[in-house]
């Protein structure tokens, strides 16, 4: 959802984190001056990687788009790398 509404609106964004979701069909595509970082783990329940990872096929190739992948992470924010991740891509972009 948040790559959805934050690729829709026409205001430009520091960055879009997307967690633990998939890219709907009708998504904008990712201009160049917006930064994503996309969070998935291996061990997600709910968006299993392996029902939504043909959604992300039309961002993958871009050089504003990070794709991060945790081992034996489910469909939560409990490792502490995910966690440090995000907030170094935050960090990043309020400079």
């Amino acid at each position: 959802m948040s790559l959805y509404v934050g690729l829709s609106i026409p205001q430009k964004l520091g960055g879009i984190i997307a967690y633990a979701g998939y890219n709907f069909e009708i998504t904008p595509q990712v201009p160049d001056d917006r930064n994503v970082v996309i969070i998935h783990g291996t061990k997600d329940n709910i968006r299993p990687w392996s029902q939504v990872e043909h959604t992300y096929e039309p961002l993958k190739n871009k050089e504003n788009v990070k794709f991060l992948m945790y081992q034996g992470m489910g469909h939560d924010l409990y490792s502490d790398e995910a966690r440090k991740n995000v907030y170094e891509f935050i960090r990043e972009r309020c400079k």
